[in-house]
């Protein structure tokens, strides 16, 4: 009976010993997960901040295009209408 409670004991121990190292890693794996996180958060920021960017510029070539388009009907209007 004693050999079956010592083993039943050191089993024990050893189960506890692992769940302790195994509640360490799983607290390791969160602080990783929440560095993750805060990093993805700040990676999805910076793509907002990006794509505003994008469309300011997009809106900015588009009117000097429009710009553009409009000097030169109005140069070959001027140039064929031009008195001889």
């Amino acid at each position: 009976m004693n050999t079956i409670k010592a083993e039943y004991e050191s089993a024990l121990q050893a189960l506890r010993t692992d769940m302790k190292q195994l509640d360490a890693d799983m607290a390791k794996r969160d602080a990783e997960m929440a560095k993750r996180d805060a990093e993805m958060a700040k990676r999805d920021a910076d793509m907002a901040k990006r794509d505003a960017e994008s469309a300011r510029r997009d809106k900015e070539n588009f009117r000097w295009l429009i710009g553009l388009w409009i000097a030169a009907v109005i140069v070959l209007g001027v140039l064929t209408r031009w008195p001889s």
